[in-house]
């Protein structure tokens, strides 16, 4: 098991090639520590968030699973009473809070870095905030993200697309990031792995550390104490690009369980070596071998 490199706060060019090699790399803020590092406290946030939202969407989880949890609408004056309270009955857990739309006095304080700028888009900025023991399963996202730890400390594990986690329950298009896979920080990891030789990165993240996890990693994340994180998503890519890369990897999870006449159609089709200056068109349907599909077939 190892930690992802730790670097110092790279320039733009350099983010580029680190973006490039698809390899987590924990950025070292040193002196250029984001405002929000020194100047965020409860009281700060709730002064300027309760004057925006009376109300917020907050999870409630016993176990801190805040993604099978339940939502429920709570005054915001409550909801940090309840995190100063320093309650341990119950997790309560406010994900992704808008800052680059609904609050761009907090966005100033986080102070994106200048590495992240054109050709890298940024699609959103996000608090999230919780009281600690808040964890998300295992699970991957289609943009980049890069992940600034606040305050409090967090725990995260990683491991590659083709770093050998199997799903362990067929994947739905409903729940695309959301399969059944082994929880990466468990205690039992190794029981319930089995039989899988898994590559793991682990690390520890604390008050200025940014994380950056490329798109399509295994990923999970669990809060210690009172924890306060910005992330921002990003893509070096166009959507439509993120989603076809996303389909290439399921196709790869799971072409063994094809029929045979499928695979060889998908063989045939995409390992051709390609001639000519350009490559022959075909639909999807085709592709699959959705439009002559054998019944018979094995």
């Amino acid at each position: 098991m190892t930690q992802p490199e730790r670097v110092a706060l790279p320039s733009a060019s350099r983010f580029r090639e680190i973006v490039a090699a698809r390899r987590p790399v924990i950025i070292d803020a040193g002196a250029a520590l984001p405002r929000a590092c020194t100047a965020w406290t409860l009281d700060y946030l709730r002064a300027r968030i309760l004057p925006h939202k009376s109300e917020l969407r907050v999870v409630v989880t016993d176990d801190g699973n805040w993604v099978d949890g339940t939502q429920l609408t709570m005054p915001t004056a409550a909801f940090f009473d309840a995190l100063a309270a320093d309650a341990e009955d119950r997790c309560r857990y406010r994900p992704q809070i808008r800052l680059d739309t609904h609050y761009p006095e907090l966005l100033a304080d986080v102070e994106l870095p200048a590495f992240l700028c054109p050709p890298l888009q940024v699609s959103s900025t996000n608090l999230w905030l919780g009281r600690g023991g808040n964890w998300t399963r295992t699970h991957w996202d289609l943009a980049e993200n890069l992940v600034t730890q606040v305050h409090g400390d967090k725990e995260v594990a990683l491991s590659a697309p083709d770093g050998g986690l199997r799903p362990r329950a067929p994947w739905s298009a409903e729940a695309y990031n959301q399969a059944t896979v082994a929880d990466l920080l468990a205690d039992d990891l190794e029981a319930q792995l089995g039989d899988q030789r898994l590559a793991i990165q682990r690390c520890t993240l604390r008050p200025g550390d940014t994380l950056y996890v490329p798109s399509l990693w295994w990923h999970c994340m669990r809060g210690r104490g009172l924890n306060m994180s910005v992330n921002s998503w990003f893509s070096p890519w166009d959507r439509d690009e993120m989603h076809a890369w996303a389909l290439l990897r399921r196709l790869a999870e799971h072409f063994d369980r094809l029929p045979a006449f499928h695979r060889e159609h998908i063989r045939r089709y995409v390992g051709a070596p390609v001639e000519g200056p350009a490559a022959p068109t075909i639909t999807l349907d085709q592709l699959l071998g959705l439009d002559q599909i054998d019944e018979n077939a094995s």
